[in-house]
Order: C-alpha cells, then sequence, then structure tokens
C-alpha cells in the first residue's frame, strides 16, 4: 500500500511541478482591438510595471487664439481651453503633443498663420495642462528664424518641458532623449517633413531641425538603440493636408519605422484624423508597431469639418519583470472637439470630449449648431479610427465623466439629507 501511494505522488510530482515555473502571462494580439491580456495571473504574481503614455496632435495658436487669450493685466492665459479635458493629460507619466509654433518673443511681434509665433504664457499653458514632452519638428519650426528656434527650445527648458525634433547646437543634436518612469524606459525621436517656404537649410545649419529620410531616421534609431531602453517612439510630421487617409508616401515611412523596430509611430499634420495601424514588427520588443498616422487638430481656429475634431491617445505599457518583455497592455482613443464661441460672458476656446449625445448638464453653452458639429466630430473620429480595426477602443470619455458627476451629484444630495 505504502509503494502504491509514493507511485500516485511520484507521477502526480513528475506532472504538475514544472507548471510551478511557467509565466502564464498571455499577451496577443487581433485585428478586432488593438491589445488583449490575460491579467489575472500577472496581478497575483505582480510580476509587471506599468508605464502610462498620452499622445495628442497638433497644438496651434491662430491669432483668434491670441485674441481670446488676452487679461486685463496685459498679459495671456492660454490655460482655459485645457480645463475640461486636462485631468486625463495630467495622470499620465508621460502627456506628449506637437507645438505647431515658436516661442520667438515680443519684439518679433505675435502672430498666427502662416508665419506663427506664439507668447510664452502659451507653453506655460501646455505645463500647466499636464504636458511634459513637446514636439518641435514641424513645418512652422523655422517660421521666424534660427534664434526664434533657440529661443523657443529655451523657454520650453526652462518651464521644465523636454523638446524633441529641433536642437540649439550640435551636440545637443547628437543628444538621444531618454525617459523613464516605473522601471520603464523609453527614447523618443522627431522629424518633420520640410519646413514652409524654405527648401532647406545652409550645411552649417542642418542640425537645428530633424528631417524626414530614411536615412536621417535610421541612424536616430542605432543611437536611440544602443540605449538599450524598453520602448522606442517616433513622431512624425508629413502627409497631405485635410486628407483622411494616409499617404503612400506615409505607409512607406511608417513601414520602414515599424521594421527598424519602433514600437511606437505617432505621426500629425495634416489637421484631421487618419486611421491607426498594427505593423508586425519582429525587431521590436513588442512584436508590432502601433501607428497613429494622423492625431489632427488638439487646439486651433480651423472650424471646418474634421478639422475642429482630435482626441487623446492613451497607451498603457506593460513590463514583465520575470522575463524581457513589453506589450501594449491597453490602447484607447478619446475623441475631443474644440469650442469657440461665448461661455459665461466671454469669448473662450474649450477643448471638449465629445459624444453622440448632448449632455446639456455639462456643455450648457453650446448652442444647437456648436451640438450638430460637437456629434458630427464624435461621429467622423469613430468611422476613421476603427477603419482598419472595427473594434478599435474609441472612448466617450465625457459620457464617463458625465455619470461621475451624477454619482458625485447624488452622494452630495445624501449627505445633505442626512
Amino acid at each position: 500500500m505504502n509503494k502504491l501511494k509514493f507511485k500516485v505522488f511520484f507521477i502526480i510530482a513528475i506532472v504538475f511541478i514544472p507548471f510551478l515555473f511557467l509565466d502564464s502571462s498571455i499577451n496577443f494580439f487581433s485585428d478586432k482591438n488593438c491589445v488583449k491580456s490575460d491579467t489575472a495571473r500577472h496581478i497575483k504574481l505582480n510580476d509587471k510595471n506599468y508605464l502610462t503614455l498620452v499622445f495628442v496632435g497638433d497644438l496651434m495658436c491662430h491669432t483668434p487664439q491670441i485674441e481670446y487669450a488676452k487679461i486685463d493685466s496685459g498679459g495671456y492665459d492660454f490655460f482655459v481651453p485645457f480645463n475640461y479635458i486636462k485631468d486625463e493629460i495630467q495622470s499620465a507619466d508621460f502627456a506628449i503633443g506637437n507645438l505647431e509654433t515658436v516661442l520667438g518673443g515680443k519684439k518679433l511681434g505675435y502672430s498666427g498663420y502662416p508665419f506663427f509665433n506664439s507668447p510664452d504664457e502659451y507653453a506655460a499653458a501646455l505645463k500647466k495642462a499636464g504636458f511634459d514632452i513637446i514636439i518641435t519638428a514641424n513645418n512652422h519650426s523655422y517660421d521666424k528664424g534660427e534664434e526664434a528656434l533657440k529661443r523657443t527650445a529655451r523657454i520650453l527648458d526652462s518651464l521644465g518641458l523636454s523638446y524633441i525634433g529641433t536642437f540649439v547646437s550640435l551636440a545637443d543634436f547628437d543628444s538621444i532623449r531618454i525617459f523613464e518612469k516605473n522601471g520603464i524606459s523609453f527614447t523618443i525621436s522627431a522629424f518633420t517633413y520640410g519646413l514652409n517656404y524654405i527648401n532647406s537649410l545652409p550645411e552649417d545649419k542642418k542640425h537645428l531641425v530633424n528631417f524626414i529620410s530614411k536615412k536621417n531616421i535610421e541612424k536616430r534609431f542605432i543611437q536611440a538603440k544602443q540605449k538599450r531602453t524598453d520602448i522606442n517612439i517616433i513622431y512624425l510630421h508629413f502627409g497631405n493636408e485635410y486628407q483622411r487617409e494616409p499617404s503612400k508616401y506615409q505607409k512607406e515611412i511608417v513601414q520602414f519605422c515599424a521594421d527598424l523596430g519602433f514600437n511606437i509611430i505617432v505621426a500629425c499634420h495634416p489637421h484631421v484624423l487618419q486611421p491607426v495601424e498594427l505593423l508586425k514588427s519582429d525587431s521590436s520588443k513588442t512584436k508590432y508597431s502601433f501607428v497613429a498616422y494622423s492625431l489632427g487638430n488638439f487646439i486651433s481656429n480651423q472650424r471646418h469639418r474634421y478639422t475642429d475634431g482630435g482626441g487623446i491617445l492613451k497607451m498603457k505599457i506593460a513590463k514583465s519583470l520575470t522575463r524581457d518583455s513589453v506589450s501594449f497592455d491597453k490602447v484607447e482613443f478619446y475623441p475631443t472637439w474644440v469650442f469657440k464661441g461665448r461661455k459665461d460672458n466671454k469669448k473662450q476656446y474649450a477643448i471638449l470630449y465629445s459624444d453622440s449625445i448632448e449632455h446639456k448638464e455639462i456643455y450648457y453653452f453650446l448652442t444647437d449648431d456648436d451640438w450638430k458639429a460637437y456629434k458630427q466630430s464624435f461621429g467622423d473620429a469613430l468611422e476613421i479610427l476603427t477603419k482598419y480595426y472595427k473594434s478599435f477602443s474609441v472612448v466617450s470619455k465625457v459620457k464617463l465623466n458625465y455619470n461621475f458627476l451624477i454619482e458625485d451629484k447624488n452622494k452630495t444630495t445624501n449627505n445633505e439629507s442626512e
């Protein structure tokens, strides 16, 4: 009998002991969604670190925005438009957006299109809203010349905002920006297709701006890879303005970036939203590259259909502590719409989370025409962002906030009745 018990115990040990050493955490991609993961096991073992990244598109500053931001003291307050969405920006470990203007100083004269120059308060508002990393490589980087480009970098740096894509010196150009939090590190590089009204910079000035070319991108990726970070990100400024589909050139450059091993490829310039895509990448730790071809306008004075909407791309990165692997744990997009009009007896801009229905309890200041554009913008975002992946997570953030406010209101009522 004892021999029989021993044999049974021995068989059980042989079958089950190896499973104690397996990592049962699963990460996989589906054409119907971005990323799904079986989180039960890794939550139990607590074997993963997480990093939350937020990306937005163009941070424009047209002349009417400057006029609306004037305050009685003689300065400017550009923070007002961010009031409704600041919590999502501030909650990210790193929030990233494209500064489509320069900070050349008052002496040059503040201006919008076609040669942008914005008050320093604009950058201060971005910092207050929660941004951490500012992309400066775009077609307006050189609108006011070399000194304005360099001054922009100095102002951003003084505010604690990292600038990416333009450089104040050759040594600065040769450096790689590395960021780290929660045990997860990443590099980010930025490039533009060109500069307005300038075919090229002189040879001794070419280091001031990162220009898109396969040679330049590959060189930058090799530098980044040598840093052995967990994630490598590239932000591209290119594409045809106001076109909702990526061009052949966009797809060619993006595929090249994915083949190199960039994990996240984000872009802007068309001023409208374009689709997102997953590209197989044997060169990257994530095995796939996540692509957003254009994040559209986040804030601007452009009022035509498609240009008045943008959004917040939110990515949660997971890193295994028991093996050398990094994955996309969750990817979401919150569509936004830009309001321009009178609110509380003042002329204001406001970035609002959009939805398919009217939330009049929150956005009480919208007119009938505003509601029409607001709902249309949400529908347009849903249509284009789910074009390649029908179940891509496009979330109505305002609905979530609205539910929270209702719960809060009920709670207050209950307390008062007690």
